[in-house]
């Protein structure tokens, strides 16, 4: 297979910016370098441009001459990524950009995730912004941050920002060929389990690795059946717990809520005399899950090396109250719509687990697309929680979006992009969160909706993107403005 720059692809307005961008390390909140290079870019075509007090960066383009008169057009996507590492990868994404090239036509990254979501949205917007042969209306540009974390930076967008625009156009989608104007709501769920630690005299360390997992992202990714490392891992102690006596001193998996974990490490305290029984009934426990998921979830690894000896741990009971608690937590589609049966109603995704010194952290993002819906994903995590003796709460709640199908708006992109693919636009919704919804609820009159570029396994080190989509996405952009300002 042949790999080049992604510098190299045409148009070089849309793929050279994209190429910079991913040089640029941009986790959610973390983004001041690729706002500042946003800025940087506005301020050298002299076009109006800010960053309000939670990062966002705005930029104002005026009318093409003759289209002064025409109704504003919102045009937004979010500067952060999710950061992901294939397992035995390291890569701090605070201080390293992503090392992407170009690959039979899809961009890649070199073993973390690609940052294609939301990237190619905003280098999407540049090139609209920069094209001096598109005659458009007025353009406003928000670059939102912490979209995949906090919705920080669409909860700080105000109808001050929006009031001059009679549509919106969020370029955060993943699915060429789509016209999305509805999404799923959710919120944070965090979980803190109080732990118990005893001395463990007599015991050998063992360190256990459950790598290979798919992973990818916690909405769009959930109804493809793939296994849940933490779960997977509880899952496999849990059933040679009854027969071999262990004791939990450590255990960490997943790096964001919003994205299905790919690995997870167990550190266990295990009886000398017992411990060759504990690998083989491990072994044996780990092949059934591989088996399970031999169709979706293919590479799944787990790996035993022994460790220095660690003489603390969690308490017998303590370790089987933890293991329950993961294996009982939702993490999975919980239920299909009753019209779109392919189409994942609720769903929720244990996302991380880390023990600290007094508790174990668990964190979660329940999603749904009815209100209902969310509230009771919510309430089973909520009973988990109570009878395994957790704290938890729920932040971050997000509502969700529905926009006519029918739409002006609409209507303009689905025939530009029947002028582009030769085939409109199909209308969806998402289950997934978009900032749309935040936006909707500040100014329900204002039109919307979401497009993009097909991106296959986002929020993992599978990502990649189709470049030719990513081409032909911008075109039809162009073609919208213009018929959009007519």
């Amino acid at each position: 297979m042949a790999q080049e720059s992604i510098s190299s692809l045409e148009p070089k307005a849309l793929f050279g910016r994209f190429a910079k961008l991913v040089s640029i390390p941009r986790i959610s909140g973390h983004e001041g370098a690729a706002a500042a290079w946003i800025m940087d870019f506005a301020k050298e075509r002299s076009l109006p441009c800010r960053r309000d007090g939670a990062g966002n960066v705005i930029v104002k383009a005026p009318a093409s001459r003759g289209r002064e008169g025409a109704p504003g057009v919102i045009l937004q996507a979010h500067m952060d990524m999710v950061p992901a590492a294939a397992s035995g990868v390291s890569h701090d994404f605070l201080k390293n950009g992503i090392e992407a090239y170009a690959e039979d036509g899809w961009l890649k990254a070199r073993g973390t995730s690609l940052g294609a979501d939301d990237g190619l949205g905003v280098c999407t917007i540049l090139a609209i912004l920069d094209d001096k042969e598109l005659r458009h209306g007025p353009v406003t540009a928000i670059f939102t941050v912490e979209e995949e974390t906090t919705m920080k930076g669409a909860l700080a967008i105000t109808k001050d920002d929006l009031k001059d625009a009679s549509c919106l156009i969020n370029l955060d989608s993943e699915d060429s060929g789509y016209v999305f104007t509805g999404c799923a709501g959710s919120c944070d769920a965090n979980l803190a389990l109080p732990l118990e630690h005893v001395a463990t005299p007599g015991c050998l360390t063992l360190r256990l690795s459950f790598t290979g997992f798919l992973g990818g992202h916690s909405g769009s990714d959930i109804a493809l059946g793939r296994a849940n490392a933490i779960k997977a891992a509880a899952q496999a102690l849990l059933s040679v717990y009854a027969d071999h006596e262990f004791f939990i001193v450590d255990l960490e998996g997943g790096r964001a809520r919003n994205s299905i974990p790919s690995s997870c490490t167990a550190t266990v305290n295990v009886p000398s005399e017992s411990i060759e029984n504990f690998k083989s009934a491990l072994g044996d426990a780990a092949q059934r899950i591989a088996s399970e998921y031999q169709d979706a979830d293919p590479a799944i690894k787990v790996g035993i090396s022994e460790e220095e000896s660690s003489g603390n741990a969690l308490s017998s009971e303590c370790t089987a109250v933890l293991l329950d608690l993961i294996n009982a937590l939702p993490s999975n589609a919980m239920r299909f719509h009753d019209e779109a049966r392919t189409l994942v109603e609720t769903s929720c995704n244990l996302g991380c687990v880390k023990l600290g010194a007094d508790e174990a952290s668990l964190l979660l993002m329940p999603r749904s697309l009815t209100d209902a819906g969310l509230e009771g994903a919510m309430s089973s995590i909520a009973s988990c929680a109570s009878l395994a003796g957790a704290d938890y709460e729920f932040k971050n709640r997000h509502d969700c979006w529905l926009s006519p199908a029918d739409s002006p708006l609409v209507k303009s992109l689905s025939s530009a992009w029947q002028k582009v693919a030769g085939s409109p636009l199909v209308n969806a919704v998402i289950h997934a969160g978009l900032e749309c919804a935040r936006f909707h609820s500040i100014c329900p009159k204002l039109q919307m909706a979401s497009i993009g570029s097909t991106i296959k396994s986002p929020h993992s080190p599978m990502e990649q993107a189709s470049a030719k989509d990513a081409a032909m996405v911008l075109k039809a952009l162009g073609l919208a403005l213009e018929a959009l300002s007519e």
